[in-house]
């Protein structure tokens, strides 16, 4: 039995990257056509993670596979990017109820023995570098919750012997 739902969160760059290099044909393609085979339909998102207050700026796409053996009315479903505007709110409002400063997650933030210097300090040296650049590039839970909260969503509409479920 395969899944109901599937998610995959990655740069916007994957929508334009190549099969292999050298190549015309977009590795995208391939993705949306081999979930398209396998009997999902595809939604797809792109966030600025700025949005939720992240510490770096920067895009991520974020895709959601809904298989298509479940009976959606998509003509009524509320629009993904709806639906993100709203979470975004709702981090926004929740994180300035919680006194909480856009910023690192509490383990980066902590400054982590794993980082050579404590963010914030200025630094010639490309190994602090690279890991400033490798903790910027950490899947943001906030951003993963906009993809969740759609599936939520998506479940709740699922039709069971012409009801919703």
């Amino acid at each position: 039995r395969q899944p109901k739902f599937a998610v995959i969160e990655n740069v916007p760059g994957l929508l334009t990257a190549p099969f292999v290099p050298g190549s015309k044909r977009i590795y995208f393609d391939y993705i949306q056509s081999r979930f398209k085979k396998d009997g999902y339909h595809i939604e797809k998102l792109r966030i600025g993670s700025g949005h939720v207050s992240a510490p770096f700026i920067r895009e991520r796409l974020l895709l959601v596979a809904v298989s298509k053996c479940l009976e959606l009315d998509w003509e009524r479903a509320t629009p993904w990017q709806d639906q993100a505007r709203d979470a975004v709110e709702r981090i926004r409002l929740t994180q300035k109820n919680r006194g909480i400063e856009p910023g690192y997650f509490m383990r980066v933030d902590g400054n982590p023995p794993e980082l050579a210097q404590p963010i914030g300090v200025k630094s010639g040296d490309g190994v602090v570098r690279k890991q400033r650049i490798a903790s910027g590039n950490a899947l943001d839970p906030r951003i993963a919750a906009i993809a969740l909260h759609r599936i939520l969503y998506l479940h709740q509409s699922i039709r069971v012997a012409g009801k919703v479920h």
